[in-house]
């Protein structure tokens, strides 16, 4: 009698698990349809019932938004879809993302997509550990060898791991501020940071639309955040987190 009833719960199961994933996909192909006839509200109701969304329901969801002229969730979409996305997606990603800040008219230091997030994005964070610590190991190591002479062979030896070890640092740089921390998007227009997680609180700073910002935090509605050298304490209403 207990195996039949194992047997049933088993098969009930994995019954609702494939009905579960029949259903995602069937709105992923309803929201396809919509969004190839250009019905963005339409298309964005489907990818939006989504549970588990991945890299091509966060960009179409993004263009969508694009479309309707809501960019600043077009760009929380589009950094949303960078974890899993191929270099050539992430590139398309990165070009869409500066059309929509220059759409909104903010222009951000430096690129929006560097070469250091491409790598943090595609590198699993082990290897990196172990190649940069292989890297530092050989630096003390290259010293002792008898390049009978040739010093610049030791020069570049040492100039070349030195160039490695930067560039493998500022990757794990990138890495740890990527998914060690919960970021989040400013949406609305220049907001006041606090100095605690109340208006009553005095005013540490603003910062505007579409700032990337680190959430340290979360108590009753506020978050505390972190951008460059300002802290302080944001509604949560005007943060989305990424």
């Amino acid at each position: 009698m207990d195996k039949a009833i194992r047997k049933s719960f088993i098969i009930l199961c994995l019954s609702a698990s494939l009905c579960g994933a029949q259903t995602e996909q069937e709105l992923f192909v309803r929201g396809n349809k919509a969004y190839e006839q250009n019905q963005w509200g339409e298309a964005l109701r489907s990818y939006e019932a989504i549970s588990k969304k991945g890299c091509a329901v966060w960009y179409n969801m993004g263009n969508c938004f694009y479309k309707k002229g809501n960019g600043s969730q077009a760009i929380i979409c589009w950094k949303r879809a960078m974890p899993g996305a191929s270099v050539d997606e992430q590139l398309n990603i990165a070009k869409n993302l500066r059309s929509a800040y220059e759409k909104l008219g903010y222009k951000k230091d430096g690129p929006v997509y560097t070469l250091f997030e491409q790598w943090a994005y595609r590198l699993p964070l082990l290897p990196l550990q172990l190649f940069f610590l292989l890297c530092w190991y050989a630096l003390w190591i290259i010293p002792l060898v008898d390049f009978r002479g040739r010093f610049f062979l030791l020069y570049g030896a040492l100039l070349g791991l030195c160039f490695m070890m930067v560039l493998i640092g500022n990757i794990l740089r990138t890495h740890y501020y990527l998914y060690a921390h919960t970021r989040g998007q400013v949406v609305k227009e220049q907001v006041h940071l606090f100095a605690g997680p109340h208006e009553q609180y005095h005013e540490v700073g603003t910062v505007a639309l579409t700032d990337e910002v680190r959430i340290d935090e979360k108590r009753a509605g506020w978050y505390k955040v972190a951008r460059g050298n300002q802290y302080g304490w944001i509604s949560s209403a005007a943060v989305e987190p990424i």
